[in-house]
């Protein structure tokens, strides 16, 4: 099966223990492009406000509306994405929402006690974490 994998994908690894994905694919809506603005290249550079493009959600070049582009990106943000954005097309500058319509994939993080800089007399309480609520905190006796 290998060969048919190989005709999609750059690199086929396992997956180990310390691999992690260091951004999340988000899907942003792009609302206020003006007609004459509708391009590629115009997206791209909305998109690397965040991160970079991956792809767009419809041809820029052959569309049937001009009302919303959705624009899927990688990006280290944690946070939601939702901002108004000035866009210069010709000699006019436009403002043009970009908000965060659907997470694709979520950033996975390792989380040791040194690297968030607490000390050994620090206590960091499950609970901290969220989805981490059911997971006993002592962790001294195993």
């Amino acid at each position: 099966h290998q060969e048919e994998f190989e005709q999609w994908f750059i690199d086929i690894k396992k997956w180990g223990m310390e691999e992690c994905c260091e951004s999340r694919r988000v899907w942003l809506d792009v609302i206020g492009v003006p007609p004459h603005g509708w391009m590629w290249e115009n997206f791209k550079q909305i998109a690397e406000l965040w991160g970079s493009m991956i792809c767009l959600g419809k041809s820029s070049s052959n569309t049937d509306s001009f009302e919303v582009m959705r624009i899927l990106i990688a990006t280290k943000s944690m946070q939601r994405i939702e901002a108004v954005v000035l866009l210069e097309v010709g000699y006019g500058g436009y403002k043009i929402l970009v908000k965060e319509a659907e997470t694709i994939s979520q950033m996975s993080s390792k989380v040791h006690q040194n690297s968030i800089g607490l000390g050994t007399d620090d206590h960091v309480s499950n609970n901290d974490f969220p989805g981490f609520e059911d997971i006993d905190d002592n962790l001294s006796n195993q």
